[in-house]
C-alpha cells in the first residue's frame, strides 16, 4: 500500500457562515474535500481518507490512482517567451529591483501561484513566520535567526536584514 502522506494534499482556510473551517483536498483525487477546525486536523483527516479508500479499492481489487510526483522530475529549468516589449520591462522592473531577472521571474511567478507565502519562501525558504500587509506592500519575513522585510512601492523592492 502507498503510504498516503505521498499524495498532493492541499489544506486551505477558509470560512463557512462566518465559521473559520481548513479545506484539505487532494490533486490526485478530486472528489475527496474534508473540513476540519484546524489546519492539522485537515491534514490528518485527509490521509485518512487516502489511507481508508486504499484499502477499500485494494479489498474489491480496484485500481487506485498513485501519487503525482511529477514535481519530483521537474528540472527547475523552462524557456520562457515574451514579447520585446514585456522583456524590456520586467528586466527594467528587476533592475530597478536589484535582483536578476531570474529572481525577479521566479518571485513574479511565485506570487501569481501563492501570494505573499510563495514570494516568502522563494526569498527565506527557511522563513517560519510571514505577515503581509497588501495595503502598504509590505511582507515581513521571520526566520530563526533574524528578522528580513520586503516592502513594494511601485516596483521598488528592498530586503533588509534587522
Amino acid at each position: 500500500m502507498i503510504d498516503a502522506r505521498r499524495y498532493n494534499v492541499c489544506v486551505k482556510f477558509t470560512e463557512d457562515d462566518g465559521e473559520p473551517l481548513y479545506h484539505g483536498t487532494v490533486r490526485e483525487l478530486p472528489d475527496v474535500s474534508v473540513y476540519e477546525n484546524t489546519a492539522d486536523e485537515a491534514y490528518a483527516a485527509v490521509v485518512e481518507v487516502i489511507s481508508d479508500l486504499q484499502a477499500s479499492f485494494e479489498a474489491k481489487g480496484k485500481y487506485f490512482p498513485r501519487p503525482d510526483d511529477s514535481e519530483a522530475t521537474a528540472s527547475g529549468r523552462t524557456t520562457l517567451r515574451m514579447s520585446k516589449s514585456l522583456h524590456y520591462r520586467v528586466t527594467q522592473a528587476a533592475l530597478s529591483d536589484d535582483i536578476s531577472l531570474n529572481q525577479w521571474l521566479v518571485e513574479a511567478a511565485a506570487w501569481r501561484l501563492n501570494g505573499a507565502q510563495a514570494a516568502a519562501t522563494v526569498v527565506a525558504p527557511n522563513a517560519i513566520s510571514v505577515n503581509c500587509d497588501v495595503g502598504s506592500g509590505s511582507v515581513i519575513l521571520k526566520t530563526s535567526d533574524s528578522v528580513m522585510t520586503r516592502t513594494t512601492q511601485r516596483g521598488q523592492q528592498v530586503l533588509a536584514t534587522v
